[in-house]
């Protein structure tokens, strides 16, 4: 199993180079307030990308072992269009993209839903070269589109929005063309029983989702352009380090599915969460102890106020990735609900915190932003871990336990 986590883990890294060269690139040519502007653009797509995914969408991991892949995503494009259209409109109607932005992004919305659903039927599929193929074009198309455009056109925004059309465009035709080159295994369904099913695994899934963007992302609404554009990089490299995370759990999910034994699912879970615990502590205790002069040298001198909310974010996201391998196990035995409690208790924190700051008068700042994010988290991931082990009727003594060598050896 860690064979396929560790080339995925690797597909993911390099794909996390190719992200962060562009975040380098946008910081130092637009400055703070335009890369604030382009991170705003990708919480619009991901909001765009969780109500399309209200069917079927990540959970069609789980749905391909019962429904014919092919008619699964002509559901989805079928549902995403109107989808992407309506966040695009709603995003417009708030006042936070203009009209000569609007027709990009609603392309954009729909591109990014499509090619990731080409992502997970190829994971779904247990096709992991080609999911790990497709995850690396998008990187290296966008890369070089943004170059391009800032080149020949101009060093704005809108440009940036032109790179990522073509690249997204380019990606969803090759991904296309190869998913459906993939022997479809599965007898066609009854179309009311496939909408059914649809929606009742995404809207259960895509929940949790929707809440998890909420927490995440609702500081960056709050914080103006130069301020967002410098916590948009802390949380972008705080994020980066959940890769080995990700990368672990995507293929526990991808396992868990397929294995049929909960004990077995359980015990792979523990192995999963105390191998990403030992491996996330390590990679964020370097990253807590980088010099800030490291952050100004890679995005330039007005991005010195990085440091700051990277080094309070550290904690959350360490408890944000046990989380991460619980919701995997939840959804990898078909019962996606479950993570909406989590996400639930994070959200209540996130309103809590920001509402207390709005009655008491507290300005909404860098810091506090980070803040509330790492109560939140705190929260997510006790509430997971009391749900795994009432669910599952484990005592905290034995999870606290950790693997045995002969176990780890197996897995490896």
């Amino acid at each position: 199993m860690f064979k396929n986590a560790g080339i995925t883990f690797g597909s993911k890294v390099l794909v996390a180079i190719i992200n962060f060269a562009i975040i380098i690139f946008l910081s130092r040519v637009l400055g703070p307030e335009g890369k604030g502007t382009c991170s705003l653009y990708l919480v619009i797509f991901s909001t765009a990308l969780i109500v399309c995914e209200c069917i079927s969408g990540s959970t069609v991991v789980f749905l391909l072992s019962k429904f014919s892949y092919r008619q699964l995503l002509y559901i989805f494009y079928v549902w995403s269009i109107p989808c992407s259209l309506l966040v695009g409109v709603i995003f417009y109607g708030l006042g936070k993209i203009d009209g000569h932005e609007l027709g990009l992004i609603l392309l954009l919305n729909w591109l990014n839903a499509a090619t990731s659903m080409h992502q997970l039927i190829a994971l779904g599929k247990e096709k992991l070269p080609l999911f790990n193929l497709l995850n690396i074009l998008q990187a290296v198309l966008s890369v070089t589109g943004v170059v391009f455009c800032f080149k020949y056109f101009s060093a704005s925004p809108v440009s940036y929005l032109i790179a990522l059309s073509i690249a997204w465009g380019l990606t969803y035709i090759i991904g296309l063309v190869t998913i459906f080159k993939i022997p479809e295994t599965k007898e066609k369904a009854p179309w009311p029983e496939l909408l059914k099913a649809g929606f009742k695994t995404g809207i259960a899934n895509q929940a949790g989702t929707l809440m998890q963007l909420v927490n995440t992302r609702i500081g960056y609404l709050m914080l103006s352009g130069s301020d967002l554009g410098i916590y948009s990089n802390a949380v972008s490299l705080c994020e980066a380090t959940l890769l080995l995370n990700s990368s672990i759990g995507t293929v526990q999910y991808s396992r868990i599915v397929n294995e049929k034994e909960r004990p077995k699912q359980i015990q792979l879970t523990h192995q999963c969460f105390w191998t990403s615990a030992w491996l996330m502590l390590a990679v964020l205790m370097v990253l807590a102890l980088l010099p800030a002069a490291v952050y100004t040298f890679v995005f330039g001198a007005v991005f010195d106020g990085v440091q700051q909310p990277i080094r309070l974010l550290i904690p959350g996201i360490f408890l944000y990735s046990g989380y991460v391998i619980f919701s995997y196990f939840f959804s990898g035995t078909g019962r996606f609900v479950i993570n909406n409690f989590p996400a639930m208790a994070g959200l209540s924190v996130t309103l809590l915190g920001y509402g207390a700051a709005n009655i008491t008068g507290i300005p909404i700042t860098m810091p506090l932003v980070a803040v509330v994010l790492v109560l939140s988290y705190t929260s997510l991931f006790i509430m997971s871990l009391i749900l795994f082990l009432q669910v599952e009727k484990i005592t905290l003594k034995d999870w606290v336990k950790m693997p045995s060598r002969k176990s780890l050896k197996q897995l490896f």
